[in-house]
């Protein structure tokens, strides 16, 4: 079943048993590619395997952050908490 993931921090209808630690991931791209959402998908990719290794059921609280770095790439950091529901 793939990763349920909400921006909120709290699922609706489930009970958070465990808190287990931020999960994060990155993508990059050209800037002349503009903001390419493989950009956006690698860094939800890497984030969902951070919160698998971790043993997450669920992922809260995401956020998100994008910005031109100096070598002219484009960089795209996801981030949220890791959790099990009971």
């Amino acid at each position: 079943m793939p990763m349920l993931i909400v921006t909120t921090d709290e699922v609706p209808g489930r009970v958070i048993k465990k808190t287990l630690g931020l999960a994060s991931g990155w993508g990059s791209g050209s800037v002349s590619l503009g903001r390419d959402r493989r950009c956006h998908d690698a860094a939800l990719a890497e984030l969902v395997e951070e919160a698998e290794q971790l043993g997450a059921d669920a992922i809260v609280a995401l956020r998100f952050s994008a910005f031109n770095d100096v070598g002219g790439h484009y960089r795209f950091f996801a981030c949220g908490t890791a959790v099990k529901l009971r």
